[in-house]
């Protein structure tokens, strides 16, 4: 069994990961607004997922995400 640093969750492995190394990520986007980036590592997250941009259903264009190098910085900055 693994304990979550992140928000106390109890997590059960087969034998097959007892040797695994767990760590935890934030998957975010211009979503979440404004984020702590030294909350969020203090907290035990390791690792961050930044989305860059997306496409628009109808005409496929590509768009930036407006947080994109806001949450670059941040998450630069507080090592992740």
């Amino acid at each position: 069994s693994t304990v979550s640093g992140f928000n106390g969750s109890v997590y059960t492995h087969s034998d097959l990961k007892s040797n695994c190394l767990i760590v935890q990520g934030a998957d975010v986007s211009a979503y979440q607004n404004t984020i702590d980036w030294q909350k969020m590592k203090s907290s035990g997250v390791d690792f961050a997922i930044i989305r860059c941009g997306g496409r628009f259903s109808a005409s496929g264009e590509l768009y930036p995400d407006s947080h994109f190098q806001e949450y670059m910085d941040g998450a630069k900055a507080a090592g992740s």
